[in-house]
């Protein structure tokens, strides 16, 4: 997890503090950063809010540090969302907001399982 290491130190944060913080140890966030070990979900969604990026950020499946991506996208003039699913996402995302953090997990499960699926 390279974007880990590069946003500790945009932080200024040494391995020891970074560690102290999360309560692991310092060969733990080593390992995080080298991609030799991975943290769990929970503890991915808590580095996020952290630092403010999305979680597919951290770990390298997207460029885009900013997990406010989709109010972007529909800002823009070219972008390709229609009302209604502009709407939607719009609901979505408000949903989202009130849910606690156990039923945020099992709705992002359920959405990576819609998307793998092709539905």
């Amino acid at each position: 997890m390279e974007n880990l290491r590069l946003l500790r130190k945009k932080k200024k944060l040494t391995i020891r503090e970074f560690a102290q913080k999360f309560d692991v140890a310092e060969s733990t966030v080593s390992m995080w950063e080298n991609g030799a070990r991975n943290p769990e979900m929970t503890t991915l969604i808590k580095l996020a809010e952290f630092f403010k990026c999305s979680v597919d950020f951290l770990v390298g499946k997207s460029a885009n540090p900013s997990p406010k991506r989709l109010k972007y996208l529909k800002q823009k003039k070219e972008c390709p969302l229609d009302k209604e699913h502009s709407e939607k996402l719009d609901e979505a995302e408000k949903l989202l907001a009130e849910l606690t953090f156990e039923e945020l997990k099992s709705a992002v499960n359920y959405l990576n399982f819609l998307k793998s699926s092709g539905k």
